[in-house]
């Protein structure tokens, strides 16, 4: 008995995916040629929403000064715990900005893993919880397996 997909006998077992060109999860049964096109998408989102936390930074700061909410006194601890805590959320967006660009660029794996872990940590996210499903989507597709193989 012959165990060739491609005969009529109707008492072969099925077999999956006999060809290799069988269809697939992206249609047209061939394997997807560039597997970091799909974190384009999750990366200008993760870039616009670090961009409006940026902003919104920065718009606080301008308020702040121009309602007279915040002074210039080193002496003053709440200038000193503002300035702090100002810096910290900066270099947190910015590493999750550098870690969309690198998504888009399709380099350091864990340099982007980094900023989509970032970006579901709801004080570190920008604008609080408006990261938080693009941080998810980004790790979801981090770790699918060509996507990760793509980046070595």
């Amino acid at each position: 008995m012959s165990n060739n997909p491609y005969s009529n006998n109707p008492y072969n077992s099925p077999q999956k995916n006999v060809s290799p060109y069988a269809p697939t999860k992206y249609g047209s049964g061939r394997p997807d040629p560039n597997p970091l096109k799909r974190l384009r998408p999750v990366a200008i989102c993760l870039i616009v929403v670090t961009i409006i936390g940026f902003a919104n930074i920065f718009g606080g700061i301008i308020l702040r000064v121009t309602m007279g909410l915040m002074t210039f006194d080193l002496n003053d601890p709440r200038f000193i715990g503002n300035i702090f805590g100002l810096v910290i959320i900066s270099a947190i967006h910015l590493a999750m900005l550098l870690g969309a660009i690198n998504m888009i660029r399709g380099v350091s794996y864990s340099s982007c893993y980094t900023a989509a872990v970032l970006a579901c940590i709801p004080i570190c996210s920008p604008v609080l919880i408006l990261g938080i499903p693009f941080g998810i989507w980004a790790i979801v597709v981090l770790n699918q397996s060509d996507v990760k193989s793509a980046f070595q």
